[in-house]
């Protein structure tokens, strides 16, 4: 799992944050076709990394899914400040690991957890938001 983890956290990720692009647009005159190319590239190759390394595991099953014990854990997942794991526990039960996870206290009375600074107390069912990007 921490070599999924790697793929979207080191492969993935850096070469596509705010930084990168308003660099490849300003330093190198890059239009929107052309950062979306530089995306679509670097995001393809991670994801068919990601899938090669799905196709051999065989105790997984159907699913693709991960644990934040086993995942690494950048500057703003030590506190839950990005929130971009949000999620709501439909079924089971969560500790957060931290006093302040980054969420609201009607956040958390409503069951959203933020996985990255969470311990699964038993076996769970979580929906993820779908995030307009």
């Amino acid at each position: 799992m921490r070599a999924l983890a790697a793929i979207v956290g080191c492969d993935i990720h850096p070469v596509n944050n705010r930084r990168i692009l308003e660099a490849l647009r300003h330093d190198f005159d890059a239009d929107e076709p052309a950062v979306n190319r530089w995306c679509a590239r670097w995001i393809t190759a991670g994801f068919d990394a990601l899938e090669a390394l799905l196709a051999v595991d065989a105790r997984r099953g159907d699913f693709c899914f991960w644990t934040p014990a086993s995942s690494c854990r950048g500057p703003a997942a030590r506190n839950g400040t990005c929130r971009s794991c949000r999620c709501v526990v439909d079924e089971g039960m969560a500790h957060h690991t931290i006093d302040w996870p980054g969420l609201s206290r009607d956040e958390l009375t409503e069951g959203w957890i933020l996985p990255c600074v969470c311990e699964a107390l038993t076996d769970m069912v979580i929906t993820v938001p779908d995030v307009a990007r």
